[in-house]
Parts: C-alpha cells; structure tokens; sequence
C-alpha cells in the first residue's frame, strides 16, 4: 500500500506461519476434518510445481530473455527504477559476483604485502561478492556501506596496498582521485557478464601509499559516521 519494497516484510511470515500451523492443528486434530491433513500438505507442493520456474532461479538469462512473458505478468522484470529490464533484478544482482571475486584474487597475486592490502568496495552487495566468491583469505572486503563501516582493521595493519572495486557508475575510471596517494595504480578488469546489473564495475589496485591510508579512511568514517 506504501509502494515499500516486498521483502520489508518478510519479517513477518515466521511469526505468521507458526501462529497458523497452530490454528490448523487445533482444527483438524479430530473428526472428519483430520482427513484434510494431506489435502494441506499437498497444497503448497501443487502451488510450488506451478511458480518454481518464476520464483526460484532454475531457468538461464537466456532463457528468461527468450520467455519474458511470465516474468512480466508478475511484475518481475520491474525494478526500483519502475522500468522493465530483461531479468529480475534479483537475479541481475547476483550475476557477475564470481567475476568480481576472480579479479580480486588477481589483483592479490600481484601484490608481495599481502598482509597490508585493503579490499575496499563502492558498496555492501560487492563487498559479500567478494567475501564469498573470493579465494584469498588474507582479509576481507569492506566498505563505507551499512554496518561494514565499523570493521575496518585499522589497529591491525598499516595499509600499503588497496585493492579497489567501483560501481559500473563510477565516472573516474583513471582514477584521478587516488592518483596522488599512491605509486602505482593499475587496472585489473571489469565485470563483463551482459545480464548482470553491475556489469561494468571495475576492480584496481593501488600500490605503494605515499601517505597513510589509515588516517584517509578513518577520517572519512568519522565524517560519515557524523553526516549519516
């Protein structure tokens, strides 16, 4: 009724579920009424056979592109932008995590101090891309974004190196900005998956700090912890 997003309350459904297994069990404990009890449990198992291939992802991009018909009747393809895209955008936004995780384990096989290197990220969802699909565990990817911002391990490393993920938005690809902090700064890749929604983001590393890193970030923390 607000226009909210869907899932703000899915938090919800368990109190929900659980208050109305009670009730049906209550009700079709004795009697006729017991013989309902298979009846409901096939239910949700009828109604799952019809919406799988709309509500779980078994289907590829291509096919979705090829068979939009479903999806669009659902409202599916509509994303926070109130426009249609060619997939939902759940789907969208998990695609292109592996890629990004993989430039990230390059952008670490490059680099001696691996100890000293920072992953940071434009935002969270690239930021638990990372962590998950990632191989190297010598730190995790974080970011200004959510609650990562309080994690930054800026007591336990001196930072010399920053591996870099940018959003498909961002209009500095030459990295002017961090130019002058830093020795070296080389490209890594992008992601390149059509269908994903962040296809587009781009992954640097920043060798060498002139300065402190560490006392960059805090005092950007600091200031979004104020101004937020």
């Amino acid at each position: 009724y607000l226009k909210a997003k869907s899932y703000y309350a899915i938090g919800l459904y368990p109190v929900l579920i659980a208050f109305g297994a009670t009730y049906l069990e209550k009700v079709l404990k004795e009697g006729w009424k017991s013989s309902l009890k298979p009846v409901l449990l096939l239910f949700p198992v009828a109604l799952m056979l019809f919406i799988y291939p709309v509500v779980l992802p078994v289907l590829t991009p291509d096919q979705i592109v090829q068979n939009p018909e479903m999806f669009k009747k659902f409202g599916l393809l509509r994303w926070e932008d109130g426009k249609d895209h060619d997939l939902p955008q759940d789907f969208a936004d998990m695609l292109g995590w592996s890629e990004l995780g993989a430039l990230v384990d390059q952008a670490f096989d490059s680099v001696t101090d691996k100890n000293n290197t920072l992953i940071h990220c434009d935002d969270y969802g690239q930021a638990g891309a990372v962590n998950y699909f990632a191989r190297q565990k010598f730190t995790e990817a974080l970011t200004m974004d959510a609650d990562y911002l309080n994690w930054y391990p800026l007591e336990d490393m001196e930072i010399n190196n920053v591996v870099l993920v940018k959003g498909f938005w961002d209009e500095d690809p030459q990295r002017k900005k961090e130019s002058p902090l830093f020795e070296t700064i080389l490209f890594i890749g992008e992601i390149k998956n059509e269908f994903a929604r962040e296809k587009g983001a781009r992954v640097y590393l920043l060798k060498g700090a002139k300065r402190s890193v560490n006392d960059i970030i805090q005092t950007e923390i600091d200031n979004k912890k104020i101004y937020d």
